[in-house]
């Protein structure tokens, strides 16, 4: 083990993505401490499934990051906003505070002005999921093979090498990217088509009993519709102004689609079916 990395992590947040952390750190790094945070059920769950040594309640996060070196925000990122001011000043200097937010740019600037100096901030996001929920939809391998984005602050340089080798022990490819660019990036690839499949889904529903008839094609399209809003919530909120410039970007693709409708925009399928093609084989999330 290097020099610096990591011995004792605190994960706030015992969901999905925060319990496949821990759990992928107990089977890739089982030398290590993991420390959980979150309320009772969770916290009770997680120590059953060996995720955690142990366990804080969120009233006592300072106690919970004093020690660790390394801590993960894995809540909502409403949530993550708060608690960095919460959590940053009770962590010893030279420690690591990064999160698990899917956008990057509102969670680095909050950082910004609450981080203290010797406490190092590096936006993260994974990019993996699953169909589970809660720590019993948890899952070591989660972050096998899957980006993991990276947005670092100025002045992380020292403790960014140690973030990227232990995300490496977990699996991940990690990336770095800027926090404005990443807010962009997702907007086009991730928060895009869910807006899609929601508007193709109403708009088809209000054509009286049309939705009966959706067979395959539909389906494939529109199964991210059954998203629930309150995963979305802060991720629209967060993210709106890049949001805005992709649907503005799609509808203009759409209507120059349109107008090419009766020549034949054969053009535009064949170079969306070689894009398509060459979109990377998917992965564990």
């Amino acid at each position: 083990m290097e020099p610096g990395f990591p011995h004792k992590v605190t994960i706030v947040g015992l969901g999905l993505m925060g319990g496949s952390l821990a759990l992928a750190i107990r089977r890739f790094l089982p030398q290590l401490e993991v420390i959980g945070v979150d309320f009772p059920a969770a916290r009770g769950e997680a120590e059953a499934r060996g995720a955690i040594h142990r366990g804080f309640p969120p009233q006592e996060l300072p106690r919970a990051v004093a020690e660790s070196d390394l801590v993960f925000l894995a809540t909502p990122i409403r949530t993550i906003l708060e608690l960095i001011g919460e959590a940053a000043p009770h962590m010893r200097k030279g420690a690591i505070l990064t999160d698990l937010g899917s956008t990057k740019a509102a969670i680095c600037r909050r950082a910004r002005e609450q981080v203290p100096g010797g406490v190092y901030f590096v936006g993260g996001h994974p990019l993996t999921g699953a169909e589970g929920k809660g720590i019993a939809g948890a899952d070591p391998f989660l972050f096998q093979n899957a980006l993991y984005v990276l947005t670092p602050l100025e002045g992380t340089e020292g403790a960014l090498p140690l973030l990227q080798g232990f995300l490496r022990r977990l699996g991940a490819i990690v990336v770095e990217l800027a926090p404005e660019e990443h807010d962009r990036i997702a907007a086009y690839v991730s928060h895009l088509p869910q807006l899609l499949a929601v508007a193709l889904v109403n708009l088809v529903g209000r054509e009286g009993g049309y939705l009966r008839f959706a067979a395959g094609g539909f389906r494939d399209l529109t199964r991210i519709a059954s998203s629930p809003y309150g995963i979305w919530e802060d991720i629209l909120t967060t993210n709106a102004p890049r949001i805005r410039e992709a649907l503005a970007a799609l509808l203009s693709e759409l209507s120059r689609l349109g107008e090419r409708i009766e020549v034949g925009p054969r053009e535009e399928f064949e170079r969306a079916r070689a894009l398509r093609a060459s979109l990377p084989r998917a992965v564990k999330g």
